[in-house]
């Protein structure tokens, strides 16, 4: 079986920018510019709601699934993703922007438990 690439993106709002207009901005003007996006197989966006303490060290995060680093390579020099970049920097901090390529390995839960007990 072929390994599943994921692009991780971390996201926090510019300085003096509320929580609540960060997730307009990513909702309204962001979302639609990323479903355009080239050779992604998969995509989910999670706003963050709290951290270890309290408020989150990020505001939101961003899954991107690929099928291969071609693909990944592909997005990245397209013009896609300079348009959602020019986008996102109109309200992300971008030198707090944080983004690694990974592969995923799901891992089972209640692996040997009982039903039951």
């Amino acid at each position: 079986m072929s390994p599943m690439y994921k692009a991780v993106i971390l996201l926090k709002r510019r300085a003096g920018m509320a929580h609540d207009e960060f997730l307009m901005n990513l909702n309204v003007h962001v979302r639609p510019l990323i479903r355009m996006l080239p050779g992604v197989s998969r995509i989910v966006v999670c706003d963050a709601v709290a951290g270890p303490g309290g408020a989150p060290v990020f505001d939101a995060m961003a899954e991107f699934y690929f099928d291969s680093v071609d693909a990944v390579r592909s997005l990245v020099s397209s013009s896609e993703a300079r348009a959602l970049e020019a986008k996102m920097a109109e309200f992300v901090d971008m030198d707090a922007y944080e983004a690694f390529l990974t592969t995923e390995i799901e891992i089972e839960t209640n692996v040997g438990s009982q039903s039951g007990v």
